[in-house]
């Protein structure tokens, strides 16, 4: 087709300073816009998970916590037991270093997130 100008990739970065004094569990929003050459503006929005890898969100990182996230695992966005809860490392699948950044972390005897 003449004249037709293929699309742009466009990577977008989000940064925020979030407070390490932040203990409660839960997600926090990074609004951003992005403008296009015309002058477009696109709002977005990044979730950014508090707690990781405390996924259970009970204030220490243990088995459970690495227990919910290989049930998940295989599963990817759009698949029913996929949560970005679970997903560590944010490529929109939880896989196997899912698994390891919270077995990582993981303090037997039940000792609290360090």
């Amino acid at each position: 087709m003449a004249g037709a100008v293929a699309p742009a990739l466009v990577r977008v970065a989000f940064s925020s300073a979030i407070s390490a004094a932040l203990t409660a569990c839960g997600f926090v929003s990074v609004p951003a816009n992005l403008t296009d050459f015309w002058g477009h503006t696109l709002a977005l929005t990044a979730r950014v998970n508090l707690a990781a890898p405390d996924v259970n969100c009970d204030g220490r990182v243990n088995i459970l916590d690495v227990q919910a996230v290989a049930r998940r695992f295989a599963a990817q966005a759009g698949n029913p037991l996929y949560d970005p809860q679970f997903d560590l490392d944010g490529d929109d699948r939880i896989g196997a270093l899912d698994v390891m950044l919270v077995a990582s972390r993981w303090q037997p005897g039940g000792g609290g997130n360090p």
